[in-house]
Order: structure tokens, then sequence, then C-alpha cells
């Protein structure tokens, strides 16, 4: 899958980006330092495949600004896919693979102060797991509730049911 199919699929959904992405080259004096910035007004969201320069960029635009915390969760999906080398993974995983690792970084930037991987991956199994639960033919809903700071010696955390 190519750098625009995961931007259209899986970035720009998840910001409610309903135009069409713009793709170009983007002109550096230097490295950039990450794969997202925020452009003019904060209305436009630049995603690099890669951090070279004059690489290839998408630009999300959107009338609402966005904001740090949707930068940073574009910033460590891209990450992640350039880390594991995801851009080369067989077309048939697409749909397991890059949704999980999506969510999985979405968990990770509302929750900085944990470094734990296990408590993140037991999150998402326990979303998975409610997420095929029905009543009476109806998807249960529910919700985990989230402090702002969680401790990293903390053993216990609170879900909300």
């Amino acid at each position: 899958m190519d750098f625009k199919d995961i931007v259209q699929k899986f970035i720009a959904p998840l910001f409610s980006i309903k135009e069409n992405v713009i793709c170009g080259q983007e002109s550096l004096e230097r490295m950039p330092q990450s794969y997202c910035s925020i452009g003019v007004a904060n209305q436009i969201l630049i995603l690099r495949r890669e951090k070279i320069k004059n690489g290839d960029k998408i630009e999300l635009k959107r009338t609402q600004a966005f904001s740090v915390e949707e930068r940073s969760i574009a910033n460590e999906f891209l990450r992640f896919l350039n880390d594991g080398n995801l851009y080369n993974t067989v077309s048939e995983l697409d749909f397991s693979v890059y949704p999980k690792v999506l969510e999985l970084t979405m968990l990770k930037t509302v929750m900085p102060d944990i470094s734990n991987d296990a408590f993140f991956r037991d999150l998402s199994f326990l979303f998975d797991y409610w997420s095929n639960r029905t009543y009476e033919g109806n998807k249960i809903s529910f919700a985990i509730k989230v402090p702002k700071k969680i401790e990293e010696n903390e053993r216990h955390h609170q879900y909300v049911w």
C-alpha cells in the first residue's frame, strides 16, 4: 500500500477530512524533525513519508484547526510505519495491521505517562473483546475512564463500564 492510500484510508477519516488530499514535493533547507507538521493557521497538516529533504508530502486541509494531539497521533503513526518498514506490508494485511497500529498510537498519545507496552496491548485486547459483544443482537456501548496522569508504578487501572 502506498503512502497516499494509507493517508486517505486511515489518517484522513480519523481527522474528518472530506476533501481530496494534496500531494506534492516539499522543498526544505534542512531535514525535517518529524513526519508531520502543522501549516498555515493550524488548518493544514503536512505529512511526510520520510524525514528527508525535498521528499514527498501530503497536505490535509480543514477549516477547524489541527490540535497538537492530532499532529502527535499522525506523527507517531507514520514513525511506527517507517520504523517497522510497514509500507511494504502485503496488501491483504492492510486492514488488520494499519488500524491496530493507529489504535495503539492513539492510546499512547492520550496516555503519554505510561511506557508499559503490555498495558497498551491489554487495553487493545479489551477493546477487541468488547467490540464483539452483543446484547440481543445489538452492540454493547462501553467507556474507559483514563485519568489525566497515571503513575508508572500503579498496579491497578480503573475501567468504567
